[in-house]
């Protein structure tokens, strides 16, 4: 049944796009390949943790309470 089916349809436009896009569809897979390869261990490289972030908040929010926090919490980051 399934080669009736395969056998009507004519993969004829099929066969002109890829001839004609086939650079088009090369780059877009390194482009995939590519994206992939560069964000799988963004973890290892982030900047700040988020838990830092929460304390330079919280030390910006009670500034006026606490005063600057010590200078290994970037004081003026704080502002």
């Amino acid at each position: 049944m399934l080669t009736r089916v395969l056998g009507r349809m004519s993969l004829q436009p099929l066969q002109i796009f890829l001839t004609t896009n086939a650079s088009d569809l090369v780059l877009i897979v390194c482009l995939f390949f590519s994206s992939i390869k560069l964000t799988s261990e963004i973890e290892t490289i982030v900047d700040i943790i988020l838990s830092d972030e929460s304390y330079y908040l919280y030390n910006g929010v009670n500034l006026i309470q606490s005063g600057f926090p010590v200078a290994e919490w970037a004081p003026f980051y704080a502002v």
